[in-house]
């Protein structure tokens, strides 16, 4: 099945995307934080979590960020992730 249909790109004036960082990570945890607060029972980030926490794998640079003056206002992670399967 063909998916790679065209579209028109969404006006967002400002707006840059770009690759997340290493050196991004706390300011990534706090974006996707700010996001999920208004949401009952989201979780809670913390940088521990990336890279080798319950995220093993899933690191800043697997981020794209769009970003308006100096300032993340958006995230996706694109990355094939997948949790180890625990021995029950």
């Amino acid at each position: 099945i063909h998916l790679d249909l065209p579209m028109r790109r969404a006006p967002a004036p400002g707006v840059v995307i770009e690759r997340g960082s290493p050196r991004q990570l706390s300011e990534i945890v706090a974006f996707l934080n700010r996001c999920q607060r208004e949401k009952q029972f989201s979780p809670c980030y913390r940088e521990e979590d990336f890279g080798g926490g319950r995220f093993a794998g899933l690191g800043a640079e697997d981020f794209f960020l769009a970003v308006r003056r100096g300032r993340i206002v958006g995230a996706v992670a694109a990355t094939i992730w997948m949790r180890a399967r625990q021995p029950s």
